[in-house]
């Protein structure tokens, strides 16, 4: 007998082009998961009380890594209806290590600690990445003009103009 998973997520089945083969992966791995669609309040009232098998969920930490790191992973954060560990993972060793990322003294410490992290989460499952984008997709309007290199790590919507 296959095990049975479903998937929650917001009404308008908004991540459904990568969900949907996510699924079909899984069955092939011998695991049975099905697409839910809960309304808006019952989504956010699942997420407070853990009451999810799988979510779709974009995390979207600083540019140098800091105290979001808590909200994300930290075993308090986990125990809180309005934290952002909506994975639950609760690991003492994870606690520390944030904590050394937060007061690292060098760039270096502080990529040492979060690609700790980062190994730690994935090896508990705690994430399943799903997939990346290298640039920001943006449709806009003719006569708006930006200059040929965005800045670094962001949209660079602020430096954009219009020409009249």
């Amino acid at each position: 007998m296959m095990p049975k998973h479903s998937w929650r997520q917001l009404k308008d089945l908004e991540n459904a082009i990568g969900i949907i083969p996510f699924v079909r992966n899984l069955s092939e791995l011998g695991i049975s998961a099905s697409i839910n669609t809960v309304d808006t309040s019952q989504y956010i009232n699942r997420i407070r009380k853990f009451d999810f098998d799988m979510i779709v969920h974009g995390f979207y930490p600083g540019i140098t890594p800091g105290t979001e790191l808590r909200n994300f992973w930290s075993s308090a954060s986990a125990d809180s209806d309005a934290g952002q560990n909506l994975s639950g993972i609760k690991l003492e060793s994870l606690d520390r290590i944030i904590n050394k990322a937060i007061e690292a003294k060098t760039r270096e410490e502080l990529i040492l600690y979060t690609r700790a992290i980062d190994r730690i989460v994935l090896w508990h499952f705690a994430v399943i990445p799903q997939w990346y984008l290298p640039y920001w997709p943006m449709v806009y309007r003719p006569g708006l003009k930006h200059p040929e290199l965005a800045p670094p790590f962001e949209n660079g919507l602020s430096t954009w103009w219009r020409e009249f």
